[in-house]
């Protein structure tokens, strides 16, 4: 069960009753591999084990959210990026550093642990400036694997006398 490949179907015994098989695992770490092993001769005597695979190294960061990154003048904006491994996995317990390269603003935190289950890392940007921001999300052991966040700041909202009288 599960997307795991065995090389072999069948294995002999050694002189001590050992018998092994290569067992490749899939690329997605979400699946649980199971392999059931039996003697041919008597199926309903039977082990099962359970074959966990965990995700690789950080191999890339990727923006999750915001996608179009806009906020206005005053208020704050979730920026949420994903550490994941050469196959696109979560990988968990991750420092993300947070900073401003272009811009004015502030982060509720530069750093963040990414979590165990989605591999995500969070803070909040906000400005008082009305000028154009981008963010760097990087990890911290290895600052080249990084991202940069565009986000676009907009003016206040402009209310016409129909909006307020409307409220």
């Amino acid at each position: 069960e599960g997307n795991g490949t065995l090389a072999s179907s069948t294995s002999l015994t050694e002189e001590d009753g050992t018998a092994e098989v290569v067992f490749t695992l899939d690329t997605d770490v979400q699946h649980i591999n199971k392999v059931k092993v039996y003697p041919a001769k008597n199926t309903n005597i039977w082990e099962e084990f359970e074959i966990r695979s965990v995700a690789g190294q950080v191999a890339r960061i990727r923006q999750i959210y915001p996608m179009n990154g806009r906020v206005t003048v005053g208020g704050d904006i979730n920026i949420t990026v994903r550490c994941e491994d050469a196959y696109g996995n979560p990988v968990e317990d991750q420092n993300v550093l947070f900073e401003i390269v272009e811009g004015q603003g502030d982060l509720s935190s530069e750093n963040s642990i990414s979590d165990g289950t989605t591999g995500e890392a969070s803070t909040y940007f906000s400005t008082s400036v009305l000028s154009n921001a981008v963010l760097r999300a990087s990890l911290s052991e290895n600052p080249n694997i990084s991202v940069l966040i565009n986000i676009e700041i907009l003016p206040f909202p402009m209310l016409s006398v129909q909006d307020i009288w409307d409220r």
